[in-house]
């Protein structure tokens, strides 16, 4: 199940009087809904009880932040303090309605970057950690990382390959930075699906 969830401080004065939580973790915790094959869309307004509740029950969430950005007036989520509580946190674009860019390259610059910003340390959301919020974490969100997010025996052959000949990829000393803060989608030369190339 998918729900946009935690997007704003109106969302609970929406739900009313037959709130069963103060929050919207709370509420859809005592409804019974939440479980590890629920997925979170955002939750910008979660909180620390919030937190332990999805991490507990291994509700994922789809954290889109470049949808953030453009719309504006959320609260910038900490997502660093929701991995460390164990939550899987897979990176989204959300729809073109929010996010004109569905480039996942820049989501992931973006992502690591405002984090950063925020938080006003460097060290936090590294490059590592966000590549595996864009594959493995975000398969084992939707339920599939016995199958895809990660190059291994018995998973789907699926690959993109990566022109870093480019300029803006010059000079090529890191994989990951290059990966997510300099390149972009236009730079994948190849795309392989389930051991299937396409492109």
């Amino acid at each position: 199940m998918h729900m946009h969830v935690a997007e704003s401080a109106l969302e609970m004065k929406l739900v009313g009087k037959s709130a069963r939580g103060e929050t919207s973790v709370q509420h859809l915790s005592a409804l019974g809904v939440l479980r590890s094959d629920f997925v979170i869309a955002h939750g910008l307004t979660i909180n620390d009880r919030d937190i332990e509740t999805l991490a507990g029950l291994g509700v994922g969430i789809a954290h889109c932040p470049q949808a953030y950005g453009k719309v504006g007036g959320y609260p910038y989520p900490a997502v660093d303090k929701w991995i460390k509580a164990g939550i899987n946190v897979g990176l989204g674009t959300d729809g073109v309605a929010s996010n004109n860019n569905l480039d996942m390259f820049d989501e992931m610059r973006f992502a690591s970057m405002a984090r950063k910003l925020f938080a006003r340390d460097g060290t936090v959301l590294p490059a590592r950690q966000v590549i595996r919020m864009a594959t493995r974490m975000a398969a084992d969100v939707i339920g599939l990382g016995n199958e895809i997010g990660s190059l291994e025996a018995g998973k789907k052959a699926d690959i993109i390959l990566v022109d870093c000949r480019k300029p803006h990829l010059r000079p090529f000393h890191n994989v990951p930075g290059h990966l997510v803060y300099s390149a972009n989608g236009a730079d994948v030369d190849t795309v392989i699906v389930d051991g299937n190339i396409l492109m």
